[in-house]
């Protein structure tokens, strides 16, 4: 396939294209059916983020005090300078509609964040096994925004590892934990600031495995196990 229409096509999956090129481009889909199978394609590869991950709202008390402050647009905040011109309804209710419009951009950000590193992934890094046989985790902590985006290959027996919004403590690092269905967990390597493709455990079954991060002394865990918190986890699922 043309690499210019396969990111094409996954650019239109994401919905990075601006408005010109995404209608130039649905023209296209129309008649073309290479263009028709990419975008079918990379459908499939990013489809299993959709349930994965959730999105991140913002705090209740910032959305009241923003809304509080567009119902009185005649009263500077506090520490501003009052309006140069009068209080104007129709710029008031412009600007609700601009901050329902903020407050949906900033809760989908974190699963466009996860699609953006996928999308990478599969670029940069393409796995050697069948599509279908891929596995795919988003690795959080309590269902939030993805920490770590986890792509497994059993077929190359390597999970590709890409950060998101890792957070890696001053002094410590942050280890990788595979944990088969009803297993112990067994060490995968450190996370890194950058994409890193990791073995998998031998005789790893990726079938309802769990991924977990733990923090640890600088340079891993000095056992075979575990011995700092577990700050994010996630499952693995068949993409």
């Amino acid at each position: 396939m043309n690499d210019d229409l396969d990111m094409l096509a996954a650019e239109y999956v994401l919905g990075t294209l601006d408005s010109g090129a995404r209608t130039d481009f649905e023209r296209r889909l129309a008649t073309d059916e290479q263009a028709k199978r990419a975008v079918q394609d990379w459908s499939i590869r990013l489809s299993p983020l959709a349930g994965a991950v959730e999105g991140t709202a913002p705090p209740a008390s910032l959305w009241e005090k923003i809304e509080k402050q567009l119902q009185e647009p005649g009263i500077p905040a506090p520490g501003r300078p009052a309006a140069a011109f009068p209080a104007n309804d129709n710029l008031a209710g412009d600007l609700r509609r601009a901050a329902s419009a903020w407050r949906r951009a900033f809760i989908a950000a974190s699963a466009v964040a996860a699609s953006l590193a996928l999308f990478v992934a599969y670029r940069e890094f393409p796995v050697r096994g069948e599509p279908d046989g891929i596995y795919i985790a988003a690795v959080n902590r309590g269902g939030g925004g993805p920490a770590l985006i986890v792509t497994a290959d059993p077929a190359s027996k390597t999970a590709l590892v890409i950060p998101v919004s890792v957070e890696i403590p001053p002094g410590r690092s942050l280890e990788l934990w595979f944990i088969g269905s009803g297993g112990k967990p067994k060490p995968m390597g450190l996370i890194r600031p950058q994409m890193e493709r990791l073995a998998l455990p031998a005789g790893a079954r990726i079938e309802k495995a769990t991924l977990a991060v733990s923090v640890e002394p600088e340079g891993g865990s000095p056992k075979d196990e575990p011995t700092g918190p577990v700050i994010y986890s996630g499952q693995l699922t068949k993409g």
